[in-house]
């Protein structure tokens, strides 16, 4: 009777894989899997994804940006606190709504593509970014004071996105200051609704930032964070009451 329940699992595994995998997911093993979605969706140092210069890629990355979405969303109602599903939630909601008014518009469309070119050949040096973003956020949970945690993952967003620009305008030959400008902007509406979630007044204009930016320490283990926005639901986890 049991190996028969064992065969009838198996055959209904094989013919309904979402029926089997929701049975199974593991928060630990998704993570991973999870974290290359974050990294894929937010673009700017994704490993796959590229900004999309024509339809057809445009269009690719359209239907990506679904899966992506599905992926983190079933991660964040499985494995993460209410407080850090609010703000993933909320982070990738500001990137599938501006990716998905992109999609849907014509013009916003053809915009986009347009800085395509731009962004690709930012993307190498981007991952630096990125990966230093990691690591400073690894140093910021490692930091004592509570208090000083969520300020200062706010104050790093600065010196995240002047990386950022950095890498386009060492590209000058395929990144006119418009393109730059487009990819700046980008940037920031991915964060914007985290930020005044989240910030306050420690934003990049604030003189706040300048008096503490100095105490993110270097982390004293390596992080196993692939993602800053995963690194920084583990911050919120870690907060008192």
């Amino acid at each position: 009777m049991i190996l028969s329940v064992v065969v009838i699992f198996n055959v209904i595994c094989l013919s309904s894989i979402p029926l089997c995998r929701a049975q199974t997911y593991r928060c630990d093993v998704e993570e991973k899997a999870t974290n290359n979605a974050l990294k894929e969706i937010f673009l700017f140092a994704a490993d796959k994804q590229k900004f999309p210069t024509n339809g057809a890629e445009m269009k690719s990355y359209c239907d990506a940006n679904i899966l992506h979405q599905k992926t983190i969303k079933t991660y964040g109602d499985k494995c993460l606190t209410p407080n850090s599903k609010r703000i993933v939630n909320l982070m990738i909601y500001s990137i599938v709504k501006n990716g998905a008014s992109t999609c849907k518009s014509k013009r916003r469309s053809l915009d986009f593509q347009q800085v395509g070119k731009c962004g690709n050949v930012g993307q190498p040096d981007n991952r630096k970014c990125w990966d230093d973003w990691v690591v400073a956020m690894t140093g910021i949970s490692e930091v004592e004071d509570h208090k000083l945690k969520i300020p200062l993952s706010c104050c790093y967003v600065a010196k995240v996105s002047a990386c950022l620009t950095r890498s386009f305008e060492k590209q000058s030959k395929v990144c006119p200051r418009k393109s730059i400008e487009y990819l700046d902007t980008l940037f920031g509406i991915y964060l914007t609704d985290v930020m005044a979630m989240l910030c306050g007044d420690y934003t990049a204009d604030n003189d706040k930032c300048d008096k503490i930016i100095s105490k993110i320490p270097a982390p004293k283990k390596k992080s196993k964070d692939q993602s800053p926005i995963s690194a920084i639901a583990k911050i919120l986890e870690s907060l008192p009451e």
